[in-house]
């Protein structure tokens, strides 16, 4: 799990660097990157200073909450912010459907400790842009492979 952690935070990390340069140079874009860089360090450092009791012991456990709240809260926002910044790209409706203002509130609710266990809502928190990375590459795949192969037919 923290190896997928880390492994996620550097293949995010390289995939922000490839495709912001493809956005037109507006304020969203630079956000996206800052948010997206801020993600990717927080969840790379989730993996590296896990919520092990050993770390519990070495007091290692407010870098790990730091960093996580980094990588959720980074990572729920470059995906809203996403939405602007990809609109120039005319994604398919069912990618505009993706709501990751959800993971915010689950998040908001993790830290009220409400209801239901914070396990619940951690996930909830995480899982939302994790879909949303899923789809964005999936979206991106899609739109460039099939401008690709509009622009050979020129």
């Amino acid at each position: 799990m923290n190896a997928g952690f880390i492994g996620s935070g550097v293949l995010f990390y390289f995939g922000m660097l490839l495709f912001v340069p493809l956005l037109e140079n507006t304020g969203a874009a630079a956000v996206l990157l800052i948010f997206g860089m801020l993600h990717a360090a927080g969840i790379a450092f989730v993996g590296l200073v896990n919520g092990s009791p050993e770390n519990e012991k070495l007091g290692l456990l407010a870098i790990h909450g730091l960093r996580a709240i980094s990588a959720i809260v980074a990572g729920n926002l470059a995906a809203i912010t996403s939405r602007f910044t990809l609109a120039e790209l005319r994604p398919p409706a069912w990618y505009r459907g993706a709501d990751p203002i959800l993971g915010l509130c689950s998040a908001l609710l993790l830290v009220l400790h409400a209801g239901l266990p914070d396990g619940t809502w951690e996930r909830g928190s995480v899982y939302t842009f994790m879909v949303w990375e899923l789809l964005t590459g999936l979206t991106l795949t899609f739109l460039f492979s099939s401008h690709t192969s509009q622009l050979s037919r020129h």
